[in-house]
C-alpha cells in the first residue's frame, strides 16, 4: 500500500490499473504491519514474524496530508490528530487515500473479520460529511467518481454462525449513498437497536447523518444481516434513491436474528420507487415481521408498476379475510382476489410459509394445500398475469406436508399418496409457466435473476476465489450458495417429505 501511494511515475501507472480493491482488515499499531493471510475455510489473520514496517517518515506523513487537502479543499480536519494516528501505525487514513487516488477503481470490497468495523469506512464517512456541510455549500467528492460497486462485510465462510458480528455504524451505511456514481451497495451487519433509547437512535443516525432525499445514484441495494427496528430509518433508506431497480433484505438466520417493520419498508419503497423497482427479495423471510404475522400485505404492492420478481408469504395472501367475506368462496373468486393484487408486470413469485392460517380445516373438505393449489392453477390458466414465468413453491410444499401430517396433533398412518400441488404443476405445463416444487425444479434458468449473497468465492485475493463446487446451487430461500441434492429422492431431507417410492414414481 505504501508503495502504491508514492508520488512517482511507476506508482501513478500502477494506481491507474487498479480496478478492484479488497480490504481484509484494519491495522491499529505497527505490530499489525504484517501481511494479511486469508486461510481456508474462512479465517483471516496477520502473518507471523516481524512487522514489515515500524514507522513513517515525517516527510511522507506531511505528503499524505497535503494529498488529502488537494483532493478535498473543504475538509477542516485536525492535521495534528491525523499525524498522531499515522505515527501510531493506524492505516485507515492511508486506505482512504489509496481509494481516492486510483482513478479507475470500479469495485471496493470490505471483508468481514470479527469485530473489525473497518476504520476506512469511518474516514470515508468523514470526507462525505464535510463535503455536504462545507461553509460555502456542498462540494464534489473528488476521488470517488469511478466507484460503481461497494460491498461491506463479505463473509468468507457462510456455513458458520458468526457470533462476533460487528454492529456496524449505521452512519457509515447512510454516508455511502452520497457516493456520486455508485450503482450497487451491499452492506452486512446493519443494526438499529430499538431497545436502546429511541431518541438517541434517531438523532444519532437519521438527523446528523441523514440519507440523501432521492438524489442517490444507487440502483441495486442488498442489506444483509439486518437486525432491529426503527420505522423512520427504513423510510429514509427507501427514499434515498429514486433509481432503485432491486432491493434485497436478508437476515442471517430465520431463528437467531429478526428484523421488524418490513411492511413499512415495502410500503415506503412502493411510494419512492414504484416506477423503477423490479425485484423485491426477502431472504430468510421467517426472520422478518411486518405489522401482522407475515412480511407485508398485498396492498403494499399497489403502487409498484414494474415489479417483476418478489417474495411473498402465504399468510400475506390474506385469504383469511376472503373466507370471512364469503362462507365458501370458489376457486375462481380466490384466483381473482389474488391476481388483482399482483402487479401486471409480475414474472416470478417466490411463495413461502404455511397456508393453515387461513383455512378452518374441519369445516372444509379440502386440505389447505388443495385450496392454494386450485387457486394458483386457476390463476395460471386465466393468463391474467401475462408475463408470469415462474412460481416457486418448494418451501410451502415442504412445510405444508409436515403440517398436514400433524393436524390437531394426530399423525397420519400413511405417507402422502401423491405429491401436493399437482394442479398448479399441470396448469403451468399447459400455460408455459414453470411451477417449481420439490420434484419439479426446472425454472428455465430464472434463478439467475436472484441476487446472491457475496461469499469467499468472489474475493479475488482470497484462497477460495474461482469456480464453486459443481454440486453447489443458489438457495432461493436464504440467498446463499451451498451444496444441494437437487431433489435426489434418496437423502434424509428428501425422504422427510415424500417416501422413496413416490420419488421414484415421480421420476418415471
Amino acid at each position: 500500500m505504501i508503495d502504491l501511494l508514492k508520488d512517482n511515475t511507476r506508482a501513478k501507472i500502477e494506481r491507474w490499473h487498479v480496478r478492484e480493491l479488497e480490504i481484509w482488515g484494519s491495522r491499529n499499531d505497527w505490530e499489525d504491519w504484517r501481511p494479511w493471510v486469508p486461510q481456508f475455510p474462512g479465517t483471516c489473520s496477520l502473518a507471523g514474524g516481524s512487522p514489515t514496517r515500524h514507522g513513517l517518515d515525517l516527510q511522507d506523513i506531511q505528503k499524505y496530508i497535503r494529498t488529502a487537502l488537494e483532493l478535498w479543499t473543504f475538509w477542516r480536519f485536525d492535521s495534528e490528530a491525523i499525524q498522531l494516528e499515522l505515527e501510531a501505525g493506524k492505516d485507515g487514513f492511508l486506505k482512504l487515500l489509496l481509494i481516492a487516488t486510483c482513478p479507475r477503481l470500479h469495485s471496493l470490497r470490505f471483508v468481514k473479520r470479527g469485530y473489525d468495523p473497518h476504520t476506512t469506512l469511518e474516514w470515508m464517512r468523514e470526507v462525505i460529511k464535510h463535503s455536504r456541510r462545507a461553509w460555502n455549500g456542498p462540494h464534489e467528492m473528488h476521488g470517488f467518481e469511478s466507484l460503481r460497486g461497494i460491498a461491506v462485510g463479505i463473509e468468507t465462510d457462510q456455513r458458520l454462525w458468526n457470533n462476533t458480528s460487528p454492529l456496524r455504524d449505521a452512519r457509515d451505511f447512510a454516508a455511502l449513498f452520497y457516493m456520486p456514481n455508485l450503482e450497487s451497495l451491499y452492506f452486512n451487519d446493519l443494526h438499529c437497536d430499538l431497545v436502546a433509547d429511541a431518541n438517541d437512535v434517531y438523532y444519532d443516525v437519521v438527523a446528523p447523518y441523514e440519507f440523501p432525499c432521492g438524489t442517490s445514484s444507487v440502483k441495486h441495494l442488498f442489506i444483509d444481516g439486518a437486525s432491529g427496528s426503527f420505522a423512520n430509518y427504513y423510510r429514509a433508506i427507501a427514499d434515498a434513491s429514486k433509481k432503485l431497480e432491486s432491493v434485497v433484505l436478508r437476515v442471517a438466520s430465520e431463528h437467531q436474528q429478526h428484523i421488524y417493520d418490513v411492511d413499512m419498508f415495502v410500503g415506503s419503497l412502493s411510494l419512492s420507487n414504484g416506477k423503477t423497482l423490479q425485484k423485491l427479495i426477502l431472504y430468510n423471510p421467517r426472520g422478518m415481521l411486518g405489522d401482522q404475522y407475515g412480511n407485508y400485505l398485498l396492498d403494499d404492492l399497489d403502487e409498484f408498476r414494474n415489479l417483476k420478481l418478489f417474495t411473498l408469504s402465504v399468510y400475506d395472501l390474506a385469504l383469511e379475510e376472503l373466507y370471512l367475506m364469503h362462507t365458501s368462496p370458489n376457486v375462481e373468486r380466490l384466483a381473482e382476489y389474488v391476481s388483482g393484487s399482483f402487479p401486471a408486470s409480475t414474472e416470478a413469485l417466490y411463495i413461502w410459509g404455511r397456508s393453515d392460517e387461513y383455512v378452518d380445516v374441519p369445516a372444509s373438505d379440502d386440505m389447505p394445500s388443495n385450496i392454494l393449489d386450485s387457486t394458483l392453477a386457476s390463476l395460471i390458466e386465466s393468463s391474467v398475469l401475462e408475463n408470469l414465468k415462474v412460481v416457486y413453491l418448494a418451501d410451502f410444499e415442504m412445510l405444508q406436508i409436515a403440517f398436514e401430517e400433524h393436524i390437531d396433533g394426530d399423525i397420519k398412518d400413511t405417507d402422502p399418496g401423491q405429491p401436493i400441488l399437482q394442479k398448479s404443476v399441470a396448469a403451468g405445463l399447459k400455460a408455459g409457466v414453470h411451477v417449481c416444487t420439490l420434484m419439479n425444479r426446472d425454472d428455465g434458468g430464472y434463478w439467475k435473476s436472484f441476487p446472491a449473497k457475496p461469499d469467499g468465492f468472489e474475493l479475488k485475493t482470497g484462497p477460495c476465489y474461482g469456480e464453486r463446487p459443481a454440486s453447489w446451487r443458489l438457495n432461493l430461500q436464504s440467498g446463499e450458495w451451498g451444496p444441494d441434492c437437487e431433489g435426489c429422492g434418496e437423502c434424509m431431507d428428501c425422504l422427510a417429505v415424500y417416501p422413496a417410492e413416490l420419488w421414484k414414481s415421480g421420476r418415471s
